[in-house]
C-alpha cells in the first residue's frame, strides 16, 4: 500500500489513489508495477497491494518494535513524534494467503490487469494499538506524549551512536510518523469475494500471549536484543527449558473461520504453533534433539544436515 502516497486525515485510499512513495523501497514497487503493466503481453497480471503484514506471533518489524518498547518499559515508550490518532492497516497472514488463492482460482475470469488492496475493514490509530499492548502486557496504562520531530530525529541518531545493535527506529522514520493508510477493501470484495477474517484488534491479545509465554524466544524470532534478565537458552540445554505448546483448543478465540485449515510454522527459537492456535497454558512438550552420525558433538532442535559433513542429522533416542 506503500505505492500510495498517504492518506489526508480520515480519508480512504482506492486502487485509484494517487501514488507517491515516500522512498526508494516502495517506489522500486511503483516501477515493478509499471514494468509488468507494460511487459505483461497474453498473460494476466494481478497485483495486490498489501497492507502491513503480521501474523498471530507477530512477525512485523513495527509491531514488535512497539511491543519491545513497552515491554521492557522504555522511554520512548512514552513518547511519539507524531499524530497519534493517525492510522495504518495491517493485514493478517492467513488472510493474504487467503487472497492469493482467490486471484488463482479467479484467474480466468479477471481482467487482464487487476489491481486490488488488502488489509483489515477497521485500521486501528497508533493510540490505538499503544493503549491496547500496554493494558495487554502490563495490565495497566500510561500515557503517550507528543515530541516534535526535530528532537525526534536528534534522539534517533544519537541512539544509533551508541554501542550494541542498531535501533530500529532511525532518523528518516520520523517522517512517515504522521502517515496516515486507511483502505477501502471493496475492490477485493468485488473482484475475489474476499474479505478480512479478523484484524489487528483481535490478533493483539496472541502476540502478547506468546511473549509473555516465552519472551526470550519471541525476542529471537524477532531478532531482538535478549534482556539481562532474560534465561540464554542455548540448544545444549534446551532440553531442560519447557516450551509454550499450541494447539486449537478453544474456538471462541480462535479466528473467525476456525475450519480453515490451519498453517503449521516453525519459530527459530524451537516454538510449534499453529496460526489458528491459542497458548495452552502451563503445557509443554518433550524435546527433540537431532545430532551428526559422524560428529556426535553436533546437536540442534531442529532435523537438517550436519554442517561440517552433510550427513542428514538423526533424531537422538
Amino acid at each position: 500500500m506503500l505505492v500510495h502516497a498517504p492518506n489526508q486525515p480520515d480519508a480512504v485510499l482506492t486502487e485509484g489513489s494517487p501514488l507517491g512513495a515516500t522512498r526508494a523501497y516502495p517506489e522500486s514497487k511503483v516501477q515493478t508495477e509499471a514494468l509488468l503493466i507494460a511487459e505483461h503481453g497474453e498473460i494476466p497480471v494481478a497485483i495486490l497491494r498489501l497492507a502491513g503484514v503480521s501474523d498471530d506471533i507477530c512477525h512485523s518489524p513495527p509491531l514488535a518494535d512497539q511491543m519491545q518498547r513497552i515491554f521492557e518499559r522504555q522511554l520512548a515508550s512514552h513518547l511519539y513524534p507524531g499524530e497519534t490518532s493517525h492510522r495504518q492497516s495491517f493485514l493478517h497472514l492467513d488472510d493474504l494467503v487467503d487472497a492469493i488463492e482467490m486471484v488463482v482460482e479467479r484467474r480466468a475470469k479477471l481482467p487482464a490487469v487487476s489491481t486490488v488492496l488488502l488489509g483489515e475493514a477497521e485500521a486501528l490509530s497508533y493510540d490505538e494499538r499503544q493503549k491496547g499492548f500496554i493494558q495487554l502486557i502490563h495490565d495497566t496504562s500510561w500515557e503517550t506524549y507528543s515530541v516534535p520531530s526535530l528532537l525526534a530525529k536528534v534522539g534517533a541518531w544519537a541512539e544509533g551512536l551508541l554501542p550494541g545493535p542498531a535501533p530500529f527506529i532511525q532518523p528518516w522514520m520520523i517522517d512517515r510518523a504522521d502517515d496516515d493508510y486507511i483502505l477501502d477493501i471493496s475492490q477485493a470484495l468485488s473482484l475475489l469475494g474476499w474479505a478480512p477474517k479478523g484484524g489487528l484488534r483481535e490478533t493483539m491479545p496472541k502476540m502478547v500471549a506468546v511473549l509473555k509465554a516465552y519472551p526470550a524466544g519471541w525476542y529471537r524470532e524477532h531478532g531482538l536484543e535478549l534482556l539481562a534478565s532474560m534465561p540464554a537458552v542455548h540448544e545444549t540445554d534446551e532440553a531442560e527449558t519447557p516450551e509454550p505448546a499450541f494447539a486449537d483448543v478453544d474456538a471462541g478465540h480462535d479466528r473467525a473461520d476456525a475450519g480453515r485449515e490451519t498453517r503449521p510454522i516453525r519459530m527459530a527459537a524451537g516454538l510449534s504453533y499453529k496460526m489458528a492456535g491459542t497458548l495452552v497454558a502451563g503445557a509443554t512438550r518433550p524435546a527433540t534433539f537431532y545430532s551428526c552420525p559422524m560428529h556426535p558433538d553436533i546437536r540442534q532442535s531442529l532435523p537438517g544436515n550436519c554442517p561440517r559433513c552433510g550427513m542428514t542429522l538423526e533424531p537422538l533416542a
